[in-house]
């Protein structure tokens, strides 16, 4: 008995680890095909893309900035892989915030660019200036550029 269940977790665990990881032009760690550009959203954290030499990376985000909430990089880009496009909208942080109930979310983008070769990642965090960031999200995905 005992080794028939040891015998069954081992073929769980086993089954686990062959899970595939959640990517976009790279399979389990071995590049794929390199994109020209790719498009991410909120649901693809943790993923890794494999772009083409000047290739690009847009993230789309739905973003609740009337309310003080904005999306930012939460370290530097490595800037001989990758760079910033752009952001789309202003950058600027609200002047006074508006009363509880009159928010809405807008779509905010980012797009990278690949500027060499190599891997880069990139770490954002969604939060209000004025929250700890402890109640901050965070977002992440890595490059792989050709």
């Amino acid at each position: 008995m005992k080794k028939s269940f040891a015998l069954l977790l081992a073929l769980i665990f086993a089954g686990c680890a062959g899970t595939p990881s959640k990517t976009r032009g790279l399979v389990q760690g071995r590049s794929s095909t390199p994109q020209k550009a790719v498009t991410l959203n909120g649901r693809d954290r943790g993923t890794f893309v494999a772009l083409k030499a000047n290739g690009t990376v847009t993230v789309a985000f739905e973003s609740n900035r009337s309310a003080g909430y904005q999306w930012k990089l939460a370290q530097p880009l490595n800037t001989s892989v990758l760079s910033l496009v752009s952001p789309t909208g202003d950058r600027l942080s609200p002047i006074a915030l508006p009363p509880d109930g009159l928010t809405s979310t807008q779509p905010e983008q980012w797009v990278f660019k690949a500027v060499g070769p190599g891997t880069a990642k990139v770490r954002m965090v969604y939060a209000r200036p004025d929250r700890p960031l402890n109640e901050a999200v965070a977002y992440d995905f890595t490059v792989v550029a050709e």
